[in-house]
């Protein structure tokens, strides 16, 4: 299924209490904690909702290179028109979707990786869903997967890397992270939220490897299978339905 801020001064109190509540899980080594829990998902039933959605199209992907390593993706490397277009459509959809009771009230937040093609899709999504005065809550936990000795190489070289993905989700060739260490680190974002919230519906803006490795946590399958699952596509956006107990 296909889903497809000009800023205000201030952010709502929810927006900073969210914010504030993943940075403070941040320096106090939650996430790093959580590396023991093997990227299970929080207890289910889940008390919140979620949305995955991949980032619209980057002047990375249309360049055809890798852009993982936050010195260059945090800075620069953001949206293309055309991606711009996407993340704008796919708004649309996900406010005709949830109905305007629920996009207009708090309980919607919206949560990005902090590299800037990421950012610029939670703020061209919040304007689509008529809140382009917030800002996105952004947390580094959702950063892209990092390829290592690959970066700003070609993009056809990520079919290297799952195909050793598929064989050993914990390899670090080329000096990629494992696909095990992003499941625990994205799935800890997750599992924090749950902590520290209820009722909410979470829209997860991220990237292609980091949220195909995060389905498989939902799927229960391990991560070395996520190429098995069904690719997001730029903008792309997919509830992440957990399977019943």
């Amino acid at each position: 299924f296909r889903l497809a801020p000009e800023q205000a001064e201030e952010e709502s109190s929810e927006d900073r209490r969210v914010a504030a509540t993943l940075e403070a899980a941040e320096n106090q080594g939650f996430f790093k904690d959580m590396l023991l829990e093997k990227g299970k998902l929080p207890p289910l039933p889940l008390k919140n909702r979620y949305f995955a959605m991949r980032h619209g199209q980057s002047e990375a992907n249309a360049a055809g290179i890798i852009v993982s390593d936050p010195v260059n993706g945090c800075p620069k490397w953001g949206l293309t028109p055309e991606g711009r277009d996407q993340a704008a459509a796919s708004g649309n959809s996900l406010r005709q979707l949830l109905g305007e009771d629920r996009i207009k009230s708090e309980s919607l937040q919206v949560v990005c990786s902090d590299f800037k093609r990421t950012v610029e899709t939670a703020e061209v999504l919040l304007e689509a869903l008529g809140r382009k005065h917030e800002k996105p809550v952004i947390c580094a936990g959702l950063r892209e997967r990092f390829f290592g000795k690959l970066e700003l190489g070609d993009h056809e070289r990520y079919g290297d890397v799952w195909a050793i993905d598929h064989d050993n989700d914990e390899h670090t060739e080329f000096g990629v992270e494992a696909a095990s260490a992003v499941r625990r680190r994205t799935t800890a974002v997750l599992r924090d939220l749950e902590k520290n919230h209820s009722g909410k519906i979470f829209v997860i803006v991220s990237h292609g490897d980091a949220l195909q490795i995060t389905q498989t946590a939902f799927a229960g399958i391990e991560p070395a299978m996520h190429r098995t699952l069904q690719h997001m596509n730029p903008a792309q956006v997919r509830e992440l339905l957990p399977l019943p107990e």
